[in-house]
């Protein structure tokens, strides 16, 4: 087992030097963690109460998300609303998180490893790559089993449908139901055409679509308050060819 590490905060220096790392990754400029940013109390600072992570790689978002919501248990329902911790979890994480291929292309997204203080889109913790395996575990446990099997460091078209609709990504039942519609247990994967195509359109049946008709059955019904069984009858025809898929 690696050696564990006592879990920090950013201080604004520290998130500051961190933006200014991943930006000069993303113009290519390979270099090491500014020394300290991880724990000089300049930049960092220490979680009370005490709680430890140690340097890991995770298989799956489902495996960032169990060990995360077990270390971090102590710090309370309130710990999604800490942006200097995941920011700082982000950063710890980096190198194990990322691929060969990104540190090879330089794509390191900020919002995927730090989260704004002071977001100016509400959608943006959602894309931190952690607090989403969080998010997601703590949330809706194995209902969003399709998300759960996607690399931690990963945001596949299905997954950014959903993080691109906050109210759906805060629904559980919204969550179930598009995995009753579209995501195929037996072969692990999503059912062909569920995502429909890049056309301006969204094809019948596809998720845009299941989006749009949300949307629009909100103007009536409490969509956000009703169950995914209860949702699935009031879907129009469109979908029936999805419907099979059904109650598990």
């Amino acid at each position: 087992m690696s050696e564990q590490v006592e879990v920090c905060e950013f201080t604004p220096d520290g998130m500051q030097i961190a933006r200014n790392y991943l930006t000069g990754l993303r113009a290519g400029r390979w270099m090491p963690l500014p020394s300290g940013l991880l724990t000089d109390h300049t930049y960092s600072h220490p979680v009370e109460p005490d709680v430890h992570v140690e340097e890991r790689a995770f298989a799956n978002r489902r495996e960032a998300g169990q060990y995360l919501a077990a270390q971090l248990e102590p710090l309370g329902p309130g710990i999604a609303t800490m942006p200097y911790l995941w920011s700082w979890l982000g950063i710890f994480y980096l190198e194990r998180m990322t691929q060969e291929a990104t540190r090879r292309t330089g794509e390191y997204p900020e919002a995927a490893y730090l989260i704004d203080p002071q977001p100016h889109d509400s959608r943006s913790r959602s894309h931190h790559r952690l607090l989403m395996a969080y998010d997601v575990w703590t949330q809706w446990g194995e209902d969003a089993w399709l998300l759960l099997n996607e690399p931690a460091n990963s945001m596949g078209q299905f997954t950014l449908r959903i993080v691109n609709s906050p109210e759906i990504f805060r629904s559980r039942d919204l969550v179930r139901l598009m995995h009753m519609l579209y995501a195929d247990r037996s072969a692990g994967s999503l059912r062909r055409g569920a995502l429909g195509t890049s056309r301006a359109s969204a094809p019948a049946g596809s998720l845009p679509r299941l989006i749009e008709v949300l949307n629009q059955l909100s103007m009536t019904y409490d969509v956000y308050g009703m169950t995914a069984e209860q949702l699935l009858p009031l879907l129009p025809s469109e979908f029936d060819r999805f419907q099979p898929v059904g109650l598990e």
